[in-house]
């Protein structure tokens, strides 16, 4: 809330400049504003991670469209994902980024030279989980496997899903 907001303006001007009311999800900041935001997230004891990787969703949802320049359900999950090296420059300065298709709706993403912060990776999880759904996937899963704030050399994500013509296990048809 605003309490909260104002608190952690008052340690951090480049945050602060970040969080004012005419800030928006289109506005770019330091990277190091955003990781200093997640870190008071987690400083004011709500569950982080969870607030990233939703952050990460919702910043997704309302701005993919712009971004991306097509319609994402007018192309198969995995066509969307495979210009992650090229819609990722839309949202951050920061990480090159590899695709590779794993299986017929499995793609594994590795990114790497970013800031190195679990909660950063949170919110990439979102991001790479929101893109997979508003190209029609169904039941997304991102696992971060890999971490450069674990010492590895990249960040790597798998992403599984659903989709519309899928054959859910166990059921009798198609899933809608």
């Amino acid at each position: 809330g605003a309490a909260w907001v104002a608190q952690v303006s008052r340690r951090d001007a480049a945050l602060a400049q970040a969080l004012q009311p005419q800030s928006t999800l289109l506005s770019w900041h330091p990277t190091a504003a955003f990781v200093a935001m997640l870190a008071a997230i987690a400083e004011s004891g709500r569950d982080a991670h969870a607030f990233a990787r939703e952050l990460g969703r919702i910043a997704t949802a309302v701005t993919f469209g712009r971004f991306f320049g097509a319609d994402p359900m007018a192309l198969s999950p995995w066509q969307v994902l495979s210009a992650a090296d090229l819609f990722w420059r839309r949202y951050h300065t920061w990480g090159n980024v590899r695709v590779e298709r794993t299986g017929s709706r499995t793609a594994a993403i590795q990114i790497s030279g970013g800031p190195g912060d679990p909660l950063v990776c949170a919110s990439t999880s979102g991001i790479l989980e929101q893109v997979a759904a508003l190209a029609g996937a169904t039941e997304v899963k991102v696992e971060h496997r890999t971490c450069e704030s674990l010492g590895a050399d990249h960040c790597g994500f798998d992403v599984g899903w659903m989709g519309p013509g899928t054959v859910l296990p166990g059921s009798a048809g198609p899933a809608r």
